[in-house]
């Protein structure tokens, strides 16, 4: 591998053995993630080297707010919204854990939602949006669940961004040739709306069916995050994490060394066939899943094809610039149990959550003294008991 360094940084690699393979990761910053790497065990087996503690809610279960599968969690001005993708719902909890409410209703009437694509938390107004694929439509409520209004969008997404009246649209590789109908199949991969109107639209690429056909180019979980009042997209086709004011930056780009996966998807992606990304999907490789980030730190999880798609997680010192990879397991030694996954902020804390049966699992079977605060937790929890949201409170 050779590094090559400018302003803003290039790093050009090779991956595989054919030359038409060169991907370049081209951004101010490289983060570099060396599998080949030993993982540091004394960060792995001491949390508490970065964090300052951790704290449990237990979210309040019935069977008419059951949670099945969290797909995103947003916690905004005292309330805990999880989209729950089994139930195809919006769950309002209060902080403390005891359930609120459900946002928007299920149905096929003029003011009912179908199916969600995804929802945000307007920061400034603390006001709900749901996405609906299937009516392509924006619906907003406030924070009691009241509707307030319902926006034709027409747009096919993975995610959306709503804060102080503008939206942001995401979308990787479905083909949106109905809203780019004068320009398809160029298209743009973010869409800038205010009030219903388009505004901008960022990132140009040309439709390719093939990337349906594959989980290599599908995205992040949550790509679409505010920071410091910007929008940040962490694009996991491109490993660029981009910045976007009334132009595009590229931040951070994720290297996995050999591992990246060799798709540059901005440059002749028409010319991407079946069987370069069949070849891509039988290689080794590693898929960023999530990036999530707060002012000294980044939470990187991506997954590793040679070991069984195993999660692994990355996180990063902003200050030193230093990824440090923690592998599949980060100790948490306040309690002697793993840290949990992290699933997104909360101001300058990370969000994670532990599902019930396995956070008792560990608390039972665990060899190691436990603390007071989870033998409590533990008295009173069920395995069938929903989620136990964790609220990582770095140093």
């Amino acid at each position: 591998m050779k590094q090559i360094f400018y302003i803003p940084i290039l790093l050009l690699f090779i991956c595989g053995c054919s030359p038409k393979e060169i991907r370049i990761l081209n951004a101010n910053e490289i983060i570099s993630i060396d599998l080949n790497r030993d993982i540091d065990q004394e960060v792995v087996n001491n949390a508490s080297l970065f964090v300052q503690e951790v704290l449990y809610i237990p979210l309040e279960t019935a069977d008419d707010f059951l949670i099945g599968r969290i797909n995103k969690l947003i916690i905004n001005d005292g309330y805990i919204y999880i989209f729950d993708n089994l139930s195809n719902k919006i769950y309002q909890f209060h902080k403390s854990g005891k359930f609120s409410n459900q946002i928007g209703d299920i149905g096929i009437g003029p003011n009912e939602y179908i199916k969600i694509a995804s929802f945000s938390v307007d920061q400034q107004t603390g006001n709900v949006f749901i996405y609906c694929e299937v009516k392509q439509s924006l619906f907003e409520y406030n924070s009691a669940g009241d509707l307030l209004g319902i926006k034709k969008i027409g747009l096919i997404v993975t995610d959306i961004l709503c804060n102080n009246g503008y939206s942001w649209y995401y979308e990787p590789r479905m083909p949106n040739e109905l809203f780019f109908k004068e320009i398809f199949p160029d298209q743009y991969r973010i869409v800038e709306m205010k009030d219903g109107e388009l505004k901008r639209t960022y990132l140009p690429f040309r439709y390719n069916s093939n990337f349906l056909r594959t989980k290599l180019t599908a995205a992040t979980n949550q790509p679409i995050y505010l920071y410091d009042d910007n929008i940040r997209l962490a694009d996991a086709i491109s490993n660029i994490v981009y910045e976007i004011k009334d132009s595009v930056s590229s931040l951070y780009a994720i290297d996995f060394g050999k591992y990246t996966i060799p798709i540059d998807f901005y440059k002749n992606s028409e010319n991407i066939t079946l069987r370069k990304l069949k070849n891509v999907q039988d290689s080794k490789y590693c898929k960023l899943l999530d990036f999530y980030e707060i002012d000294k730190y980044i939470y990187i999880t991506y997954s590793v094809s040679e070991y069984n798609n195993l999660v692994c997680s990355c996180l990063y010192l902003k200050e030193d610039r230093k990824a440090i990879n923690l592998g599949p397991i980060w100790l948490n030694n306040f309690d002697n149990i793993m840290m949990p996954q992290i699933h997104g902020v909360e101001k300058e804390h990370f969000i994670g959550y532990f599902e019930a049966d396995y956070l008792k699992m560990m608390i039972t079977s665990n060899s190691k003294p436990i603390s007071s605060n989870l033998n409590e937790l533990n008295l009173n929890l069920e395995d069938t008991d929903n989620p136990i949201i964790c609220i990582v409170k770095m140093k």
